[in-house]
């Protein structure tokens, strides 16, 4: 029974799985469970298919296409697809079985994202109008960044702001004004203020006039005349220029490492001399080379100083040096539209140098810019175009472009604008060309057995064998002050771009700026021992020994110099980044809370790094050997190290470290004030400024510390040391702006003989005196100059820039210039002066002024009495001219009135 039972469901089975029976209680029987599509669509029964014909009786008998054999093929298929889907549903099962916690992590990803969701509810019930961010690496960590979008606003490098000077009139104001009894400001007291701002007007007007006239000196005259002779002007004699190139070949271009060899200049000066015919290039170059040499001593190669000439030397030095400067001006012009080669690069470079050590760097600037465009043509970029030089050329062109990425890196930050060179458009001065340069030019020539052997493997070890050669050190110094150029070009593009904030979250930026920081600090860390602060003394000390015993060896202050200037702009990025930290901490202060970060305790931190570094470059300064072509660079970081220092103490007056960051103000002062005697600074009306510029801030900040702060009476700061320098800081700015209008005279008289006449006639006052009140005053550079100019530019009154007086004459009929009220809100200066952002303690600076944007108002009785004897000049003043650590033109600020 119980076997045929079994037997009966065997059956069953099998003709279950038979498509060719069909199950019927009682019995089987066979059918077909497919048709063709003919039988299908007439319903009618579709018989077995004839193997003769591959058709089914009825398609035989209507003489149709018969498909039953499709359909049976398609049945296969589904069969064998099913067949191979079981397959893998089984390997899935069993690998399943093997790892039992895949389900785990579905379901901790399920949770991840819940708890993401639940974040953003939270934050967008808190703040409906909170943007979300993620942070790239902050979610992968299970991090929401939560931060708000940071304000949208642009940061400039710029220190001495219009909005700087009226937080400082506010400082002095809580200091000098005392109340009275109702509370309110004594009036004599108010009258103190502004006696002490009233030095400031004054050598900002001075100053701004003395570059006036050096444009129009250099627009005018550096191309008065179509000369049949070389130069425009007279060089100095045969005899008198090889003592200068023996100057330059045993103190100035002594070493390998410079823009130009001395070996190239006695070849340039044999063939003039001989009266070869010269390019315009090469004539640049020679009177690039004498001007440069008016700085220095020739008979021993040092620095001139001024107690050590006589007036007729003066002259003579001052004469070389205004005649190779106009025909320097005058062979730029003729090369700056077509490069003829390395040489034009050269002096390009050269006089670059020049003109923004001792006049601008905004005038240089478009002088440096046409030689990187000459350099990139020539595709000293390009690392092919160094393949088959030998050694000295291939050198040469890598100090050139090295050259021309530092000072890049270094313009493109100080005044917030673009960089003229890509980084990541060279395939020169990476890592991997430097030891492919040193492989194979440096080392067969210090260590040939190594370069034979190849047994230098890294670009440590190359620079390890490298300094041990003196003549190599400043190749060093180069690759370590790349890196720094690569970080400025980081930090110009990450903080102080047009978008750098733009669609940026609050932590993002913070970890930006932690990352570069890491990055500086990495890059010190990095330095080798023969660099460190701590020991780069005793290493030098080695090639002084050499050359005590007769061996070769570059000038021991020149290598330090150079190792200096490295620490120096390590210390201004970083205390740049810091500052940059402060103000955008302060500006979104509404972030702090949702932050990832302690951001209390990273603003405290990054403050005293700000004086830390300030501290440090002062410390540094009298270490440092003044080199004429590494001049403005270094004095370019010390001013920023001093002026933000200076801020620091008058801003934090009442806290004990500021005792000592002004007794080290004022133990520097002195040994400043000595340096000036140097000839390239006496007359330097940018050195002088910026002296005055550290007086008076100092002048502030003992002022402040002795109210505020309860060290005073241990500490006795005497302010009244510093005020006497007042007279003779503005004395020579004033005498160093006459003597360039009379000479601006003298020029006109001789080149202009239309205007001659009438300055025959005109009473031109060069003591300082003021002019009568017809004076016109306001000056466009790009006009003719006429006698009233140059009484106007001779005398104390401000000057307005502004359009040609055709412009003005149609709509406006007052004689005197300054009726009129002009707005800033058009800049013809190539740099921005910076709005109303402030880089150092953007909070605080409100003070009266009326925003950039708007119609110069003056308000209050502090700047009633400030301006009383010249209303709105002082306030226009700061609005169309700043004098930071570089000098720059008053920006002609105006629209068309």
């Amino acid at each position: 029974m119980i076997s045929d039972t079994l037997e009966e469901s065997k059956i069953r089975r099998r003709l279950m799985s038979d498509s060719t029976v069909e199950f019927i209680p009682g019995g089987a029987r066979k059918r077909v469970s497919k048709a063709c599509d003919h039988c299908r669509k007439r319903k009618i029964k579709c018989g077995p298919v004839d193997p003769a014909s591959n058709k089914c009786s009825n398609c035989m008998k209507f003489d149709t296409v018969c498909t039953f054999e499709h359909h049976h093929e398609m049945e296969r298929q589904r069969k064998a697809f099913e067949m191979e889907r079981f397959a893998a549903d089984k390997k899935v099962r069993k690998q399943q079985h093997t790892q039992p916690d895949q389900s785990s992590n579905v379901e901790q990803k399920l949770e991840k994202i819940q708890q993401d969701l639940s974040a953003l509810v939270k934050c967008m019930s808190m703040d409906g109008g909170i943007t979300i961010k993620k942070l790239g690496k902050a979610e992968d960590k299970g991090y929401f960044d939560r931060t708000p979008m940071a304000k949208r606003k642009r940061y400039t490098t710029a220190l001495l702001t219009k909005r700087k000077i009226a937080w400082l009139k506010e400082q002095a104001t809580s200091v000098l004004v005392c109340k009275d009894v109702d509370g309110k400001n004594d009036i004599s007291d108010s009258v103190g203020v502004a006696q002490t701002f009233i030095p400031l007007k004054e050598v900002l007007v001075t100053s701004s006039k003395w570059y006036v006239v050096q444009l129009k000196k250099l627009i005018d005259f550096s191309n008065p005349h179509l000369s049949s002779s070389r130069e425009l002007y007279p060089i100095p004699s045969e005899n008198l220029c090889k003592r200068i190139l023996e100057t330059f070949r045993t103190k100035v271009f002594a070493d390998g490492f410079n823009i130009v060899q001395s070996e190239e200049l006695d070849v340039l000066f044999r063939r003039y001399h001989d009266h070869e015919r010269l390019s315009y290039s090469e004539l640049l170059l020679i009177n690039v080379t004498l001007l440069l040499s008016t700085w220095y001593d020739l008979n021993d190669g040092t620095f001139l100083k001024k107690d050590d000439l006589d007036a007729k030397q003066e002259e003579q030095l001052q004469t070389v040096e205004d005649n190779t400067l106009l025909n320097s001006m005058y062979h730029y012009h003729k090369v700056s539209l077509v490069c003829d080669g390395i040489k034009t690069i050269q002096g390009l470079l050269l006089l670059y140098q020049h003109v923004k050590a001792k006049i601008s760097g905004e005038v240089s600037y478009n002088i440096f810019c046409i030689a990187v465009r000459f350099a990139q043509d020539m595709g000293l970029s390009r690392r092919e175009t160094y393949q088959g030089l030998s050694t000295s050329d291939a050198l040469q062109r890598l100090i050139i472009w090295y050259y021309c990425v530092s000072e890049d890196g270094q313009s493109s930050l100080s005044f917030s604008k673009p960089p003229l060179i890509n980084p990541d458009d060279t395939d020169v001065l990476t890592d991997e060309y430097y030891m492919e340069f040193i492989s194979e030019y440096l080392l067969p020539q210090v260590d040939p057995e190594a370069a034979e052997q190849r047994s230098v493997k890294t670009l440590e070890q190359a620079m390890t064998i490298l300094l041990n050669h003196g003549e190599y050190v400043l190749f060093a110094t180069s690759y370590y002050s790349n890196l720094l150029s690569r970080i400025s070009h980081k930090i110009r593009r990450n903080f102080f771009s047009v978008n750098a904030l733009t669609n940026k979250s609050f932590d993002e930026i913070v970890e930006r700026i932690l990352k570069v920081k890491q990055e500086l600090e990495m890059w010190e860390r990095g330095l080798p021992p023969s660099f460190s602060l701590d020991t780069y003394k005793q290493y030098l000390t080695i090639f002084e020994f050499k050359s005590l015993n007769g061996k070769s060896v570059p000038d021991i202050e020149y290598l330090s110099a150079h190792i200096l200037a490295l620490h120096y702009h390590h210390f201004y990025l970083t205390a740049v980044v810091n500052l940059f930290s402060c103000s955008f901490f302060i500006d979104n202060k509404g972030a702090h809370h949702l932050s990832k970060y302690n951001i209390s305790d990273l603003a405290q931190n990054h403050t005293n790094q700000v004086g830390d570094m300030c501290v440090r470059i002062l410390l540094l300064w009298k270490n440092v050997s003044v080199i004429p072509n590494m001049l403005h660079g270094m004095l370019y970081n010390f001013f920023t190290g001093a002026f933000v220092l200076l801020l620091m103490v008058i801003k934090y007056c009442d806290e004990v470290q500021t005792a000592e960051h002004i007794k080290i103000l004022c133990d520097l002062y002195d040994y400043l004030m000595a340096s000036g005697n140097l000839r390239l600074l006496t007359d330097n009306i940018k050195w002088n400024v910026s002296m005055f510029l550290y007086t008076f801030l100092l002048t502030l900040g003992i002022k402040c510390f002795n109210q505020k702060n309860s060290l005073a009476s241990s500490y006795q700061f005497n302010s009244a040391r510093f005020e006497s320098r007042f007279g003779e800081l503005t004395q020579k700015c004033e005498s160093i702006k006459n003597i360039s209008v009379a000479q601006l005279k003298e020029y006109m008289n001789k080149y202009n003989p239309t205007l001659a006449n009438d300055l025959s006639h005109a009473n031109v006052v060069p003591d300082g005196e003021k002019c009568t009140d017809n004076v016109v005053r306001l000056l466009n550079i790009f006009n003719e100059l006429d006698f009233q100019d140059l009484e106007s530019l001779a005398s104390s009154l401000p000057v307005l820039w502004g359009p040609s007086y055709d412009d003005i004459s149609k709509k406006r009929s007052p004689t005197r210039a300054s009726n009129f009220a002009v707005p800033s809100t058009i800049e013809q200066s190539n740099f921005p002066r910076g709005d109303d952002n402030d880089s150092l303690f953007p909070e605080s600076y409100r003070g009266g002024f009326t925003p950039q944007n708007g119609p110069p108002v003056i308000t209050g009785p502090l700047e009633t009495e400030i301006l009383a004897s010249d209303p709105c000049d002082f306030e226009q003043l700061l609005d169309n001219m700043l004098f930071d650590r570089d000098f720059s033109l008053p920006s002609n600020n105006m629209q068309k009135l």
